[in-house]
């Protein structure tokens, strides 16, 4: 199930607080992991929504196609909190990666 209004209400109420310039500079970050991504040699989980908005899914696609032992979970229909929108789902998988390591 996914979040009741309650705490969905809540959590785009906390979002909201974080400042203009911290969220301008969010956007306006270039950062370029992909030689990083590249020399892991540890299991890693790219989780992410396919619908959000705030880091579109692309950056998970891309990143899961530099780690040698990634596993990409996209979310359909979940936003930023795919971990909110399936928690069962996300909680299994999250199990399965430590497990693995």
């Amino acid at each position: 199930d996914y979040l009741d209004i309650e705490t969905y209400g809540f959590l785009i109420a906390t979002n909201m607080m974080t400042p203009a310039f911290v969220r301008k500079a969010m956007t306006e970050r270039s950062v370029d992991y992909k030689e990083l991504y590249q020399q892991l040699d540890i299991p890693v989980l790219f989780t992410h929504g396919t619908q959000d908005t705030g880091i579109l899914p692309i950056a998970a696609i891309e990143a899961a196609d530099f780690v040698q032992k990634s596993k990409l979970s996209l979310y359909e229909g979940a936003n930023h909190g795919p971990h909110w929108f399936d928690a069962k789902r996300f909680n299994f998988e999250l199990a399965k990666l430590v497990n693995a390591y």
